[in-house]
């Protein structure tokens, strides 16, 4: 259903803005922060998380889980949080071939999307625990409703908003995504809570396992962000039509 959405969410894209240059910007821009989410994403993900719950639920593991918690979430802000702040730099990076006018734009406009890292990131650490407690439906429903936010965004936040719309239905969508994931979690068993950070030994644990992994994953990512900086340089809509055959 995701996969579906996604390509009626392309269908939507092409039939009310259309390639061209704000089409070309909100993609560029909707780099940014799904960079992120990637990185941060596979660190702390199911594969890494469902062995520790298996492992042991006593409450020594628990306390172990809520200190990984505790760490990714002040990481995932922190590091949103910068990138805001250095979205002037990483913008020229991301479009070289942009005008200033565009530039300006995927500044404010990645910087609107970069709060759907931090709502998909806390998201799919509590779709870990819903996994280990075979909650699947949510798991499985949440990237479904993540797509359903950003057609809302195009459809009604685009026409009242412009450019920025597209942005609010990114965040419609990853906040879409997050409840989808409580809703389930409410009735599990298992209690996230922030704690102070004691002990790092789970975290360099998880890191050991996970980087090798973050960083295979990451590059086609990295990919896509050096093929988008590339198309900057070509005629408007070539951004839009590269992501479209991607999808495809």
């Amino acid at each position: 259903m995701s996969q579906l959405l996604g390509v009626i969410r392309d269908r939507l894209f092409a039939y009310y803005i259309g390639p061209g240059q704000d089409l070309d910007v909100y993609l560029a821009a909707f780099r940014v922060p799904d960079f992120l989410y990637i990185i941060l994403s596979t660190l702390i993900s199911a594969t890494v998380l469902i062995p520790l719950l298996a492992k042991d639920e006593s409450e020594t593991e628990r306390k172990r889980i809520n200190t990984l918690f505790s760490v990714f979430l002040m990481c995932v802000i922190v590091l949103s949080v910068l990138t805001m702040l250095l979205m002037p730099l990483i913008a020229r990076l991301v479009a070289p071939g942009f005008s200033s006018i565009q530039t300006d734009k995927l500044i404010l406009l990645s910087r609107i999307m970069l709060i759907s890292p931090i709502m998909l990131g806390i998201s799919n650490f509590i779709g870990s625990i819903n996994q280990y407690y075979k909650k699947f439906f949510a798991y499985a429903t949440a990237p479904v409703m993540y797509n359903l936010g950003i057609i809302f965004g195009i459809i009604f936040f685009y026409r009242y908003f412009g450019l920025f719309g597209l942005g609010l239905g990114v965040i419609m969508g990853g906040l879409l995504h997050l409840l989808t994931q409580l809703l389930a979690y409410r009735s599990s068993p298992y209690t996230l809570t922030l704690t102070k950070v004691k002990d790092m030994s789970v975290i360099t644990d998880v890191l050991r396992v996970s980087i090798p992994r973050t960083v295979t994953l990451s590059l086609s990512s990295l990919l896509l962000l050096i093929l988008t900086a590339i198309a900057s340089f070509l005629g408007p809509g070539s951004i839009s039509l590269m992501t479209f055959a991607l999808n495809i």
